[in-house]
């Protein structure tokens, strides 16, 4: 379970690329992202109204610093500034998408701003997942085919240095879409008539990147599904969806109690992209540091009850309940 990731790379790169992108950020309104870490947006609509900009240093002076570390990486390399590229691409796992948004010749480095806003009009389709969030790289890479020397990179789209941003929202229940629990769904997992919900982790694999297997289910009986559709905006109907998201959280939680061996050699490493490694995200918040992270997978391992307990607190169930309790008194 335990995995060690390791980059090696056949041929020298100059240090003064990765200097460069470490003062680059992702603004998502008032959240900023910092190179190889992630944020939360809280609402899917925040997600999708919200314009992102791609900062390539947060002040003027540290951008002079940007232009100036590149500027030295590409001496020290010995390659022609023509030859390489700044390079942007937006991913997400679920709709599949992978854009390319920016594109930016090393050789016209004079000209380049120090953000890029990305508006509705060029907004990239994979910022578009608002439930399941997405992945912004940056690169330095080659755009070309060069002649092949050794310890020298010379393929077309050999990246020289990268870094990430993950943007992430925190509807759990946007994650597994409700299946009908009808009378065939009740026959097939032999479940009662007055059963209302039923989670199955069937074949999905809670410390594996989220989507590498199938994904959980989550049935709703019927009837109460598309009550909770036609009265979505009622406070009844969001205590519901909340409990939904909850009950999801909880079975969660219990498939990995259930497979200790997995647990207990779980780093966060590990467990980051998998559907675990979101819920401790979602009850980290947007401030946490891998500290925060570790204690938290540590949570899980010996007090798993409290870990759902403090997931609760971050979806917000006790006042979602009060305030569907306000509705009927």
């Amino acid at each position: 379970m335990n995995r060690e990731v390791r980059i090696v790379r056949p041929f020298l790169v100059p240090q003064e690329f990765e200097w460069a992108l470490e003062s680059t950020r992702l603004q998502m309104g008032s959240q900023t992202c910092y190179p190889n870490s992630r944020i939360v947006v809280r609402a899917q609509e925040d997600f999708l109204r919200t314009k992102p900009e791609l900062m390539w240093a947060e002040t003027d002076e540290e951008f002079g610093k940007f232009k100036e570390n590149i500027s030295k990486g590409i001496a020290n390399i010995g390659i022609d500034p023509s030859e390489l590229d700044l390079l942007a691409t937006a991913y997400t796992s679920y709709l599949k998408i992978t854009d390319i948004f920016f594109c930016h010749p090393l050789s016209e480095l004079n000209t380049l701003q120090s953000s890029l806003k990305l508006s509705s009009a060029k907004r990239p389709d994979a910022l578009q997942a608002s439930t399941h969030g997405a992945v912004v790289t940056l690169y330095i890479v080659l755009r070309r085919d060069l002649s092949p020397e050794p310890l020298t990179p010379w393929r077309k789209g050999t990246w020289l240095a990268k870094c990430t941003f993950k943007v992430e929202t925190d509807s759990l229940s946007s994650m597994f879409r409700p299946i009908p629990l009808d009378d065939e769904a009740r026959r097939y997992h032999q479940l009662g008539k007055e059963t209302a919900r039923y989670f199955n982790i069937g074949d999905h694999d809670p410390f594996a990147p989220f989507g590498d297997t199938d994904n959980p289910e989550l049935y709703v009986d019927v009837a109460l599904l598309a009550r909770i559709d036609r009265e979505a905006s009622s406070p009844i109907a969001k205590a519901l969806q909340t409990m939904l998201v909850a009950d999801v959280i909880t079975g969660i939680v219990a498939a990995c109690v259930a497979r200790p061996d997995d647990l207990q050699r779980a780093t966060w490493e590990d467990v980051q992209d998998s559907i675990l490694g979101r819920i401790i995200g979602l009850i980290a918040g947007n401030k946490a540091v891998n500290a925060d992270y570790e204690e938290l997978l540590k949570m899980t391992k010996t007090d798993p009850f409290r870990l759902i307990a403090q997931a609760e607190d971050a979806i917000g169930l006790r006042r979602s309940l009060l305030n569907s309790m306000s509705e009927t008194t």
